[in-house]
C-alpha cells in the first residue's frame, strides 16, 4: 500500500511547537506526558467512532494524535495563567495537525466527498501517478476545509469536474468502473435473469451478447454518476447510448412494455 505524505513541514511545524517543552520543569514534562497519553486516548477513540481507520493505518494517526494533544498539554502548562495565549497557542496545534490527520483519514471516508475519497483509494493501488495522486489529495484537503464551513454543500459536480481535469480517458472510464462495479454486475443478473424468466434466454448467445450487455451497462452507470446532478447531460447521453443498446438489451425493453401495456390494460377493465 502506498502512503502519503504528511501535508505540510511536520517537522518544522512540531520543532517550533516542541520549543515549548524547554521551559518546563521535570515535574511538568511527567504531567505533560501523562496529560497527553489520556487525552489522545479519548481523541483517538473519538475518531474512529466517526470515521472508518484501517488497522493499516491505526500507528500512524495514533501518533500524530498524541503528538498533538502533547504539544496542547504543553501549551496548557506554559500559558497556564494566561488565558488567551493558551487557547490560541492550542488552535494553531490542531489546525497544524488538521491536515495531516486528514490526509491519513480521506482515502477512508468521505470528508471531502465521495468520489475524491474513492480515487485516492485508488491510488493507494497503484492506479494514478504520484504527480496526479498529491493533486487529488491537494484538492481532496480544500474541498475537506470547505465542508468543514458547510457541511451541507454539494461538491458532486466539484469533484467530478476535477477527476476530468487530472485523469485521463482510460482511467476516467477505469475509474467508474471500478466505482459501480457492484450495481453493473447486479444490472447484468437481473437482465439475463429476466430474459430467462421471459423464456428468451435461447433467443441470445449469451456468450457473444455478455461481453455488450456488460458494457452497455456499465457506459449507463457512468453516465449516471458522471452527470449526476446535471440533469441534461445526463438524459442526452442515455438518449444517444440507447440507439445503440445491444439486442439482449432491446429484447429486455421489450418484456419491460408489453408488461406495461398488460398492466395498464388489466386496470382499465375496472375503470366504470
Amino acid at each position: 500500500m502506498v502512503f502519503f505524505p504528511m501535508v505540510g513541514t511536520m517537522s518544522a511545524q512540531t520543532t517550533k511547537m516542541s520549543e515549548l517543552e524547554y521551559e518546563l520543569t521535570d515535574s511538568q514534562k511527567v504531567l505533560v506526558q501523562k496529560t497527553a497519553y489520556e487525552n489522545a486516548e479519548d481523541k483517538y477513540a473519538e475518531m474512529t467512532m466517526k470515521y472508518y481507520v484501517p488497522q493499516i493505518v491505526t500507528s500512524d494517526l495514533y501518533q500524530l494524535v498524541l503528538n498533538q494533544e502533547k504539544n496542547k498539554a504543553c501549551c496548557s502548562v506554559v500559558y497556564k495563567h494566561d488565558l488567551i495565549k493558551r487557547v490560541k497557542s492550542k488552535l494553531v496545534v490542531d489546525s497544524l495537525y488538521k491536515d495531516s490527520i486528514y490526509t491519513i483519514l480521506i482515502p477512508f471516508n468521505n470528508i471531502s466527498g465521495e468520489n475524491i475519497g474513492f480515487a485516492l483509494r485508488l491510488c493507494q493501488r497503484g492506479f494514478c501517478k504520484k504527480a496526479q495522486q498529491d493533486k487529488i489529495m491537494s484538492k481532496a484537503l480544500e474541498l475537506a476545509h470547505s465542508l468543514d464551513l458547510n457541511p451541507r454543500k454539494n461538491v458532486w459536480n466539484e469533484e467530478i469536474d476535477f477527476l476530468e481535469e487530472i485523469l485521463d480517458k482510460k482511467q476516467l472510464k477505469t475509474f467508474f468502473e471500478l466505482k459501480t462495479l457492484d450495481k453493473i454486475n447486479n444490472d447484468c443478473r437481473n437482465a439475463w435473469k429476466n430474459l430467462k424468466e421471459a423464456g428468451f434466454s435461447e433467443q441470445v448467445d449469451s456468450a457473444a451478447e455478455g461481453g455488450l450487455v456488460y458494457a452497455y451497462f456499465e457506459e449507463v452507470n457512468q453516465i449516471n454518476e458522471q452527470y449526476k446532478y446535471r440533469e441534461n447531460f445526463k438524459n442526452k447521453n442515455l438518449g444517444e447510448l440507447y440507439k445503440h443498446r445491444p439486442y439482449a438489451i432491446r429484447l429486455l425493453d421489450g418484456i419491460y412494455e408489453k408488461k406495461h401495456v398488460e398492466e395498464n390494460n388489466v386496470g382499465s377493465e375496472f375503470v366504470w
